[in-house]
Protein backbone atom coordinates (compact mmCIF):
# COMPACT_ATOMS: atom_id res chain seq x y z
CA UNK A 1 0.00 0.00 0.00
CA UNK A 2 1.01 3.43 -0.65
CA UNK A 3 1.31 6.20 1.52
CA UNK A 4 -0.11 9.79 1.61
CA UNK A 5 3.11 11.51 1.56
CA UNK A 6 4.33 9.08 -1.24
CA UNK A 7 1.34 10.04 -3.75
CA UNK A 8 1.48 13.73 -2.66
CA UNK A 9 5.66 13.20 -3.66
CA UNK A 10 4.39 11.86 -6.96
CA UNK A 11 1.85 14.35 -7.73
CA UNK A 12 4.44 16.95 -7.43
CA UNK A 13 6.74 14.53 -9.41
CA UNK A 14 4.16 14.81 -12.24
CA UNK A 15 3.42 18.89 -11.62
CA UNK A 16 -0.22 17.55 -10.84
CA UNK A 17 -0.01 19.66 -7.85
CA UNK A 18 2.35 22.70 -8.89
CA UNK A 19 1.96 24.45 -5.07
CA UNK A 20 3.71 21.26 -3.91
CA UNK A 21 6.04 20.83 -6.36
CA UNK A 22 7.35 24.69 -5.42
CA UNK A 23 7.18 23.86 -1.80
CA UNK A 24 10.43 23.53 -0.26
CA UNK A 25 10.95 21.55 3.26
CA UNK A 26 12.06 24.79 4.27
CA UNK A 27 8.85 26.23 3.49
CA UNK A 28 6.82 23.99 5.12
CA UNK A 29 8.36 24.71 8.26
CA UNK A 30 8.29 28.22 8.19
CA UNK A 31 4.06 27.80 7.58
CA UNK A 32 4.26 25.57 10.01
CA UNK A 33 6.35 27.69 13.00
CA UNK A 34 4.48 30.48 11.84
CA UNK A 35 1.04 29.01 13.11
CA UNK A 36 2.52 27.69 16.08
CA UNK A 37 3.80 31.06 17.34
CA UNK A 38 7.10 30.21 17.46
CA UNK A 39 9.24 33.28 16.66
CA UNK A 40 13.04 31.47 17.31
CA UNK A 41 12.16 29.03 14.65
CA UNK A 42 10.89 31.17 12.60
CA UNK A 43 13.91 33.53 12.48
CA UNK A 44 15.90 30.49 12.16
CA UNK A 45 14.32 29.64 9.26
CA UNK A 46 14.27 32.93 7.56
CA UNK A 47 17.65 33.23 7.65
CA UNK A 48 18.30 29.57 6.62
CA UNK A 49 16.73 30.60 3.32
CA UNK A 50 12.90 29.76 3.50
CA UNK A 51 10.57 32.15 1.43
CA UNK A 52 8.34 34.80 3.46
CA UNK A 53 5.84 34.18 0.50
CA UNK A 54 5.30 31.05 0.11
CA UNK A 55 1.78 29.54 0.58
CA UNK A 56 -0.16 26.38 1.95
CA UNK A 57 -2.46 24.47 0.01
CA UNK A 58 -4.85 27.07 1.15
CA UNK A 59 -3.09 30.12 -0.19
CA UNK A 60 -2.17 31.00 3.20
CA UNK A 61 0.86 33.02 3.51
CA UNK A 62 3.21 32.62 6.64
CA UNK A 63 2.45 36.59 7.69
CA UNK A 64 -1.72 35.64 7.07
CA UNK A 65 -1.29 32.41 9.34
CA UNK A 66 0.66 34.22 11.94
CA UNK A 67 -2.02 37.23 11.65
CA UNK A 68 -4.92 34.83 12.09
CA UNK A 69 -3.45 33.06 15.28
CA UNK A 70 -2.32 36.67 16.91
CA UNK A 71 0.60 36.01 16.99
CA UNK A 72 2.50 39.61 16.98
CA UNK A 73 6.10 38.84 17.30
CA UNK A 74 6.01 36.76 14.49
CA UNK A 75 4.28 38.96 12.72
CA UNK A 76 6.48 41.86 12.71
CA UNK A 77 9.61 39.29 12.16
CA UNK A 78 8.02 37.86 8.51
CA UNK A 79 7.17 41.56 7.57
CA UNK A 80 10.79 42.83 8.91
CA UNK A 81 11.82 40.13 6.33
CA UNK A 82 10.35 41.52 3.50
CA UNK A 83 6.07 40.05 3.54
CA UNK A 84 3.64 41.44 1.29
CA UNK A 85 1.11 42.28 4.13
CA UNK A 86 -1.05 43.54 0.45
CA UNK A 87 -0.30 39.83 -1.23
CA UNK A 88 -1.26 37.85 2.10
CA UNK A 89 -4.55 38.98 2.56
CA UNK A 90 -5.25 37.50 -1.49
CA UNK A 91 -6.57 33.68 -1.76
CA UNK A 92 -6.56 33.74 -4.94
CA UNK A 93 -4.67 31.34 -7.42
CA UNK A 94 -1.92 33.31 -9.22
Amino acid sequence: MIGRRALLGLAALLGVIPEISAMTVLDRALLEAAAAGEAAAVSRLLAAGADVAARDANRRTALLVATGANHVEVARLLIAAGADQVAALSLKRV
